[in-house]
């Protein structure tokens, strides 16, 4: 009899893992119900106008391998191109930090889309290659935005490690817990900033995921169900936004803890 129900129990852990890794693969290959749920939340925020959030949700579409491009029609592709140049036409008279973080983001969602753009002159060039020394050393920026180097090396063709100093990680990751321990776990604000530090050092997000604040956080599969449900809900901001992030973290969890993690 105990003979049996070991390997009952076996069968069952078996199947929770196939189960895992069966819904793993659903995020990091997305099926056609889930591209549809995004597209759908693209051509409402073309209808309405909303070209900033169209861009967002293209880039991160296209971030989380989906061919999107081929999706844009010309008048859609004109509008996009003509909020970025709206953006770089403000930051002449508006030259703020935080509108040449958008402009980092948005260009880098272009480059992922696959859509050309003009090239940046020597001043936008400059602004946002003294980005990061803004996050490091005025306390208005959160530490976090460092997270966005590898975004910003990306536009002006730069390396990651010409504009990373030592310790930037670092100070991404003790905020980063920080944040995922004061909202006790917020999911949206967890994955996304994990996956933005896994892109910055690989090492320091492992580092996060052994950490006491990733106790705080909800459990692997709870992660997994999340996205099921905001798929069921036809969330298409909500999956757009957080799916690039999750395959992140998905890859790292695989390549690292297989499932011990987080469970």
């Amino acid at each position: 009899m105990s003979k049996d129900i070991g390997i009952s129990s076996i069968d069952r852990d078996d199947k929770k893992e196939k189960s895992i890794a069966v819904r793993e693969d659903e995020l990091l290959n997305p099926s056609d119900k889930t591209k549809k749920i995004m597209l759908k939340t693209l051509l409402r925020c073309f209808t309405k106008n909303d070209i900033w959030n169209a861009i967002i949700v293209a880039g991160e579409m296209a971030l989380a391998g989906i061919e999107i491009k081929a999706e844009l029609n010309d008048e859609q592709i004109e509008k996009i191109n003509s909020e970025l140049e709206q953006l770089r036409n403000k930051l002449k008279k508006d030259n703020e930090p935080g509108n040449y973080i958008d402009l980092a983001r948005c260009m880098y969602r272009f480059q992922n889309i696959g859509l050309d753009f003009p090239n940046l002159d020597d001043e936008e060039i400059k602004k946002l290659q003294d980005l990061p020394e803004i996050f490091r050393t005025d306390p208005k920026w959160p530490k976090t935005h460092l997270a966005y180097i590898p975004q910003i090396a990306s536009v002006i063709n730069r390396n990651i490690d010409s504009l990373k100093k030592p310790g930037d990680a670092s100070l991404v990751r003790n905020q980063l817990e920080q944040t995922i321990i004061s909202k006790n776990g917020q999911i949206d604000s967890m994955i996304i900033g994990a996956g933005l530090l896994a892109q910055l050092d690989k090492e320091e997000a492992k580092k996060m995921l052994r950490s006491d604040a990733w106790k705080h956080c909800p459990k692997w599969t709870e992660l997994l169900d999340y996205f099921q449900k905001l798929t069921q809900e036809q969330s298409g901001w909500h999956v757009s936004r957080l799916l690039p992030p999750m395959q992140t973290l998905i890859k790292l969890h695989q390549a690292e803890y297989s499932n011990k993690v987080c469970e």
